[in-house]
């Protein structure tokens, strides 16, 4: 009987913990995608991206929504552009310490 409580208060705050975390997340999402420079070495120009955040992924983003290499801004690559090390370290400048 003890096991079964203690198995039910740990399911219940890892519950409550992943609620929070989710609200953290989304909270965090809505302020929007970022948008950066920088240089494209497989369309070899400066392009200008839009970035959205990421929430389950192992990268900061992970997804672009536009990108200044394509005429209509649709993204048709293979976004490989978000494994960058200047894309992955990004902070927006108003989150810069």
């Amino acid at each position: 009987m003890v096991i079964f409580v203690c198995w039910l208060a740990f399911v219940f705050l890892l519950t409550i913990f992943t609620v929070l975390y989710l609200i953290v997340e989304s909270y965090s999402l809505k302020k929007g995608a970022v948008k950066m420079k920088f240089f494209c070495p497989f369309r070899k120009k400066m392009v200008e991206i839009k970035l959205r955040r990421s929430l389950f992924t192992y990268r900061q983003y992970d997804e672009v929504l536009r990108c200044s290499a394509f005429d209509d801004g649709k993204v048709r690559c293979k976004m490989k552009c978000l494994d960058f090390p200047e894309v992955d370290r990004y902070r927006e400048p108003s989150l810069q310490h």
